[in-house]
Parts: structure tokens; sequence; C-alpha cells
């Protein structure tokens, strides 16, 4: 079975670089997709994620230049092979993270 996750981001370089790992490993227990969709982030965050998965066959990048995030997931429907839908939003995936941790 096949978990597609998809994390909608537009400037969330304070967060993304502490959740990414989580996340990405999170969805290595099972067989999964991920798919970045960028709202045009302009504090380094597409190109930070952009370097990160470079070699991660399972990972895609994708850049939503309209920023609004149900245009995100209209891009990605198309592509996803998916059994299991996730949606994550990276701000919130930390902040629930960090509240756990407390």
């Amino acid at each position: 079975m096949l978990l597609s996750i998809v994390i909608p981001v537009q400037n969330e370089i304070l967060y993304i670089p502490r959740s990414f790992e989580s996340i990405i490993l999170a969805g290595s227990q099972i067989d999964s997709e991920f798919f970045f969709v960028d709202g045009r982030s302009s504090d380094g965050t597409f190109e930070w994620i952009k370097n990160q998965i470079k070699e991660m066959d399972n990972c895609k990048l994708i850049l939503n230049d309209k920023k609004f995030v149900s245009h995100g997931f209209n891009l990605v429907l198309m592509k996803l092979r998916v059994n299991l839908f996730l949606e994550l939003m990276a701000i919130q995936f930390i902040r629930r993270l960090i509240f756990l941790m407390q």
C-alpha cells in the first residue's frame, strides 16, 4: 500500500530543516512518496528542499506559482499513485512536535 504525503510550504525555512528529517523518517517505514509544494518562498525554503531531495526518488518538489494551498493540491493530485493520502503542514508538524516534547 502506498502512502502519498503532501507538504505545502511557503517561507518555512525556520521550521522545515527540523521537521524534514522526522517527516522522511516516519514515511520510510512504509512505501511512501512525498510532495513538497512550495508557494514561491522568498526565504530559501525551495532551494533548501531541492538540495535535500536531490537523491531521493520518492520525493518531489513542485512550485506552486499561485501560492494558494488549494492550487498546490490540484498540481499534485494528478501525480499521486495513492492508496492513502496525508497532508502535513510543516509549521504545524514542528509546533505539535515541540508541544509533545514539552
